[in-house]
Order: structure tokens, then sequence, then C-alpha cells
């Protein structure tokens, strides 16, 4: 009987049944893997199923699909109106990124077939062209292996592999992961773009990952016309940015973005993907009047982006653009801090010249030193400021206008022209404000 190993435990019960079925009906020496998630710079998604055998490596996706399949593109349409986002280029995407990264390790030589398909739970009538396209099959089907072998076989290798390798693989592959490193290939569904960043494209749509919550679609574009070197040291920063932003994942702070989505379309090499939670349209630019007349709103939203704060200080990544416009106030009064596009690492390996407003530069930054904690710490203050007292003037002038002497003491200690006599939090700051009124 074929082995079953798991990288981490089952989500779903569809996917154990697949899995099940599988190992019951493969002979040996073929291998299953479940729930394994691609590392480092090769993650993309978690990999519903592996299956290791002789002919090569298969890469599963597993669903719970019930009816009749009109047609598949960007969604997959049913007769009776249900539809759900294409599972296919993501499938696609891991397929890829699975085979490289083996190869990569040594694990299979260049010359081992990795293909990929789909596993249905339930009673599902397809067309036969999709059938043919994608490689869908039943559990039923899915459990003999001449099925199975389907699409290793349009790879054109022909490499097998031998029982003792087998196992090596599945090994290899069961290593345990806690999966809060990387982020998750999702699938989505476009309803509305909005206006558009510096660097990106947005929409907002809903993610099959995501339940009952809107999220913020991001597509970073590469200018097409751009010179060839150019384009790729471009893709090497957005890159190496999005895996600055995933590490975020595992803080689980509520009022950060949580990436859900980083990778390469697999239509377009030159469009890189990132999604995050959205909430909603108003920012705290917006409901100004509202931070500084509601001390209990105020403090909620303080207390939301100090937490912020805390998570990206731990994440070891500095924000740089902490402003009113960029805090997004949900009905619920949750906050999200976005604007995580021009985020550096605080290691200073992120090389990022341009923020949103260089006025809001702090004082060390203007001097040539390296981004760090305490910048954002400034940026969080002169916020505040900016909201008390809105206008023009000096940033001293401000201040002293500032009537409240608690108050304007911690303003002025975030707003310290020394980073390191700046506070790491703005607890101080939040508790001067709570009784204060206008």
């Amino acid at each position: 009987m074929a082995g079953f190993r798991t990288a981490n435990e089952f989500r779903h019960d569809t996917e154990r049944e697949a899995a099940e079925a599988l190992v019951q009906n493969l002979q040996a020496p073929a291998q299953v893997v479940g729930n394994y998630v691609l590392p480092g710079r090769y993650t993309g998604g978690e990999i519903d199923l592996l299956v290791i055998l002789a002919e090569g490596i298969l890469v599963v996706e597993v669903k719970n699909w019930f009816g009749r399949i009109q047609r598949v593109g960007t969604l997959v349409e049913f007769e009776d109106g249900y539809s759900v986002p294409s599972p296919f280029p993501g499938l696609q995407y891991k397929t890829k990124m699975l085979r490289s990264y083996l190869v990569s390790q040594d694990v299979i030589s260049d010359g081992v077939p990795v293909g990929g398909c789909l596993i249905y739970v339930g009673k599902l009538d397809l067309p036969d062209d999709l059938r043919a396209a994608e490689h869908v099959f039943s559990v039923d089907v899915a459990s003999k292996k001449r099925a199975l072998l389907q699409p290793l076989a349009l790879h054109g290798r022909r490499e097998t592999l031998d029982e003792k390798t087998i196992t090596a693989v599945a090994e290899f592959l069961a290593e345990k992961t806690a999966g809060t490193e990387t982020w998750r290939v999702g699938s989505f569904v476009l309803d509305e773009e909005l206006p558009a960043t510096e660097f990106t494209r947005q929409f907002v749509g809903r993610c099959s990952h995501i339940y009952n919550r809107d999220v913020l679609l991001r597509c970073w574009e590469i200018d097409p016309l751009a010179e060839h070197r150019k384009r790729a040291a471009t893709l090497r920063k957005l890159e190496a940015e999005a895996s600055a932003l995933a590490r975020l994942e595992s803080c689980r702070c509520p009022a950060l973005p949580i990436v859900y989505d980083a990778f390469r379309d697999p239509a377009n090499f030159n469009v890189f993907w990132v999604a995050q939670e959205y909430i909603g349209p108003d920012t705290l630019a917006t409901l100004a009047h509202r931070f500084v007349k509601d001390a209990a709103f105020r403090e909620r939203v303080l207390a939301q982006l100090d937490d912020a704060l805390e998570a990206l200080g731990q994440a070891g990544i500095v924000h740089r653009n902490i402003a009113a416009e960029v805090i997004s106030v949900g009905t619920d009064d949750r906050i999200l801090l976005g604007g995580l596009e021009f985020s550096a690492s605080a290691d200073g390996h992120t090389g990022r010249r341009t923020v949103a407003h260089h006025s809001r530069q702090p004082p060390e930054r203007l001097r040539g030193k390296a981004d760090c904690h305490a910048g954002d710490v400034y940026a969080a203050g002169l916020m505040v400021l900016d909201l008390l007292v809105p206008g023009a003037g000096s940033l001293r002038g401000r201040l002293r206008r500032v009537e409240d002497r608690s108050i304007r003491q911690q303003l002025s200690a975030c707003l310290d022209d020394n980073p390191q006599e700046r506070p790491k939090s703005l607890e101080r700051l939040r508790k001067s404000l709570r009784e204060w009124r206008l």
C-alpha cells in the first residue's frame, strides 16, 4: 500500500477523503503528501496533495464540487448559477514552483516530470474539453494510477524514480512547517477598480481564503517598455518587498493587512500580485473631526496604531509612510494601516529612496541616516499634531499652540530631533489624550 505523510494538519474533510482514497488504491512504492507549503522564494500557497510516483510527481488541488459546469474562465460557472474562482492558474503556478524548488535542492533531476491535476469530491458533470485541457478527475478515477499518469506524460521527460528515491522525496516534502512565514495563493473575483497608487493598480474583490470580508488586490506593474535589466531589477525589488510584508502574517495584528497573495501572474511574467485585507472607504483623514471630538474613537484608533507599530517592529519593518491618509477606518472602528508599498527593512537592506510625503521624513533621514522604528513614532506624532492643529506653520510653532501641557510634552517627545530620545510606543501620548476635550 502507498504511504501517506502530512506536512500540516488537514484543514478540510474533502482533502482527507481524497488523500485516503489515493492511499488505499495506489500501489507501492507510491507516496502521498498532504498540506504542503512551498518555502522561501518559491512560496505560493498550500498544495493540497502531492502524489509521488515512479513516473513523476503530481501536484493535486482538491475541490468539493457538485453540479454541471457550463464554462471555465476567470470563474468556474455552474448551471445552477453558482460560481467559484478558477483554481487552474494557481495550480499551474504551484506546479512550476514545486518543480523549480525540488530541482534547485537536488531532490530530483531536471528529467523527472512534475505535473498537476484537480480532483473533485462529489457528483460533477464536466465538459469533455475541460477534462482534456485541465486534467480534472473524480476521486474514484484519480485513485487509478493510469489517470494520474496523463498530466505527467505531457512534459516530455522520461526519467523515473526508484522506490528509495520516492521515499526520500516524500520525507523531504513532509518536513513540518508552521506556514506562518509564507503567504498563500488565493483565487479572486474582482468587483471594481479603485484609484491607483504610484506603483499599483488596486481592485476590490472576494477571496476564497477570506470569508465575510472584502479584500484589496494590488497589481504591481513593471513598465513593459523598460530595458530588460531594469525590469529584472524592479521585479527583484518588488519580490523582496512582498517577502518582507509577508512576514507580518505571523504577527496576526488586526490593524495590519495580512498578505494573502504574492506571485507572478502565470499569463504575464511582468505582473506581480499582492492581496491585502480591505475594510472600508473612510480614512482617518476624512474622519479628522471625529478624532478631535470623540475621545473614545481617538483612543481606539491610537491603540490599534500602537499595536501595528509594535508588530512592524517585531517583524523588522519600518513603515515610512504613516499618515491619516493611509489609515482606513471600518464601520466597527477597526483600523487598517495601509501605505505599505513604501515600507523598508529595518536592517537597511531595502534601499527605498521615495516616500509619499517628503515633508514627513524624520530629521535623521534628512541627515542621511538609515530608517528605523523611531522614524515611525515620529510620523505618528506628526500625524496626531496635524489632526489637532491643522494648517500652516512651523513644527515648533504648532506645538506651542497645543494648550494642554501633557499632550504638548508627549507630542514633543515623539517629535524629538534625536531618535534615541523618542518613546518606543504611543502609550504615553494615548494616556494624555484620553481625557482631553476640544
